[in-house]
């Protein structure tokens, strides 16, 4: 009975921090000056990947968070914007403000 507790307190927390997180983003129109790809050192010194948009809004990494950006297809949407593309994008910060207290860096969570 405990372990199904703790598994619903879990969903619902980060049901929570995803609702959160799309409420507090905002949707935006910007023009692609260019697109690169980052590595980026992570946790515990795992190196990753990550998917930039240079706009007309600054450098807007793709959030690749399955719950809240996208569960495949990031590298499919990154390939098929073109510099020059105008595009509607929903970004927000992340790490979300309700975990870090603060402002994350804004990161595209969908490309419409």
């Amino acid at each position: 009975m405990n372990n199904a507790l703790y598994i619903g307190i879990l969903i619902s927390f980060i049901a929570g921090t995803a609702a959160f997180t799309y409420a507090d983003s905002e949707r935006r129109s910007v023009v692609v000056e260019s697109k690169h790809v980052e590595n980026v050192r992570g946790r515990w010194g795992r190196t990753s990947e990550r998917l930039v948009l240079r706009t007309s809004a600054g450098d807007l990494p793709i959030l690749q968070f399955p719950l809240i950006g996208y569960l495949w297809g990031a590298e499919d949407i990154y390939a098929a914007i073109t510099p020059g593309d105008r595009i509607e994008v929903r970004v927000g910060p992340w790490p979300p403000r309700l975990i870090n207290g603060g402002t994350g860096p804004l990161k595209i969570m969908n490309v419409y």
